[in-house]
């Protein structure tokens, strides 16, 4: 009997060892699958995530990281990733890291991080530890989400709304200018009527006069940027306006400046002010020769691109659709982005004279006909402005032509 007692519990033990064996092998194959599910997570992320022991070295990049940072796992594996917080950010990169390995959870936290090329990207963090089955510390995964692009057009929002701050208080500048204006050069034709022959007034009715002019080419430009400005739009070419400006204005250009035209034959036509037209083209080309130093050259181009919503997505305040650029290329001293961020400001001026008002006014000018104008530039290495406007459709351009016949036949 107890012989039989034994087998049967060496039996039972047997039994119980296998269901052992079999539950664990299933506990495997779940944890493997586990493993390969958050794997599969991880690399279909397509923020950049990295995966830290307890002492802070890497043992995981997923591909995002090393795409829009540089790094690859085989670089960093078993390494700590100083190398990638700018020395300014470690403050506040330290006080993250303490929260995180106390069990905080940690979402939106916005810092900066270097690429592997040595470009520094603003991004958003999150993260959290992780445990083992017994709850301790096993290490942390790190969420990077490189947020440039929210960053830049946070940017252009701020932007755009101080421009339409500083449009409305030029705009409310101008029209008292103008209300005393009226009063200034209306007395000035009095005296000039009443004395005309008194060569001393004269002189000085001269001086006033001249001075009273140049602040109403002030005012206008004011009224100009303000987008308040008088317009008679019409069809014209923009080829036309080039040609045309150039020669009213080449005299006033350095003549160690070379400048070259580019103008395509098969441009559409665009509907505009052609004085208002000449009056932006002037200002860019005059900004453009006070960036050049010595000898250089300007490019004047023109060319009628489609604009999709994804590249106006990116450019706020341009809409898709048919466009006709005009660019004004330079290969001056450039600007840093803080001076080409105020370029459009009313008064800024890189020079030590002067009003600072062109480019003012070509922006509202631009924005008037529902077009878009911009600078891009880098120090050391010239400028680039781009004015769109929106291209006439022919149907368009036929119906005005067929309104003109008629206005002409009315006459």
């Amino acid at each position: 009997m107890a012989g039989r007692s034994t087998y049967e519990e060496l039996e039972q033990r047997v039994k119980e060892l296998e269901k052992e064996a079999a539950q664990r092998k299933q506990a495997e194959k779940a944890l493997r699958e586990s493993e390969e599910k958050c794997r599969t997570v991880l690399e279909a992320n397509p923020d950049p995530v990295v995966v830290y022991d307890k002492e802070g070295k890497v043992i995981y990049f997923n591909p995002a990281f090393t795409r829009v940072l540089g790094w690859t796992l085989e670089e960093c594996f078993g390494k700590q990733m100083d190398v990638f917080v700018p020395e300014e950010d470690w403050p506040e990169t330290k006080k993250m890291i303490g929260k995180v390995l106390t069990g905080e959870r940690l979402s939106g936290f916005e810092t900066h991080r270097y690429t592997k090329e040595g470009n520094i990207i603003p991004v958003s963090i999150s993260g959290a530890i992780y445990r083992d089955w017994n709850g301790g510390l096993v290490g942390s995964v790190i969420n990077l989400r490189d947020i440039s692009e929210q960053k830049r057009l946070e940017s252009q929002l701020i932007q755009a709304h101080k421009m339409e701050a500083i449009a409305t208080i030029a705009g409310g500048i101008a029209h008292e200018f103008n209300n005393t204006l009226v009063g200034i050069i209306g007395n000035i034709d009095l005296l000039q009527m009443n004395f005309p022959d008194d060569e001393i007034i004269s002189k000085y009715i001269k001086v006033m006069k001249a001075s009273s002019l140049r602040m109403v080419d002030l005012t206008n430009k004011l009224l100009a940027y303000a987008r308040e400005g008088k317009y008679q739009s019409k069809i014209i070419s923009i080829n036309d306006v080039v040609r045309d400006t150039l020669s009213l204005i080449r005299h006033t250009i350095n003549s160690s400046i070379q400048v070259e035209t580019d103008l395509p034959r098969d441009i559409s036509d665009i509907k505009a002010d052609l004085t208002q037209m000449q009056m932006v083209l002037s200002a860019m080309l005059s900004n453009a020769s006070e960036a050049i130093e010595d000898q250089g050259r300007i490019r004047i181009i023109t060319r009628e691109e489609e604009i999709d919503e994804e590249y106006a997505k990116n450019h706020s305040g341009l809409k898709p659709g048919y466009y006709v650029c005009l660019m004004v290329e330079d290969d001056g001293r450039g600007m840093d982005e803080e001076t080409r961020s105020k370029v459009f400001e009313p008064f800024f001026t890189t020079k030590h004279h002067g009003r600072g008002l062109g480019m003012a006014a070509a922006y509202g000018i631009i924005k008037n006909h529902d077009g878009w104008i911009s600078v891009d530039s880098e120090l050391g290495k010239g400028a680039v402005a781009r004015i769109y406007l929106p291209a006439v459709k022919v149907k368009d351009k036929e119906k005005e032509t067929e309104g003109n016949r008629l206005q002409r036949l009315s006459f």
